[in-house]
């Protein structure tokens, strides 16, 4: 079984290895386009982004709320 499980994961690191060095080491198609966005979707990924930062390295604001949250939704017996 172990044996087994090691192989598999030995098989599909090799796999999604191979895929990230091609994304970041290969040249790029001659015919690949540039994509781009509108502001809009610029302005939302921008915001969603500074939030996700933001809440990453100060926590606990958001912490506080999912507490204060808990308790008002499932109050102590």
């Amino acid at each position: 079984g172990v044996i087994i499980g090691v192989a598999n994961s030995a098989v599909s690191a090799f796999y999604y290895l191979s895929v990230v060095k091609q994304m970041f080491l290969g040249e790029p198609a001659e015919d690949a386009a540039r994509v781009s966005t509108s502001p809009s979707i610029a302005l939302a990924v921008s915001a969603a982004s500074i939030g996700v930062l933001v809440f990453f390295v100060i926590p606990m604001p958001l912490l506080s709320a999912a507490e204060s949250a808990i308790q008002v939704l499932v109050p102590l017996t």
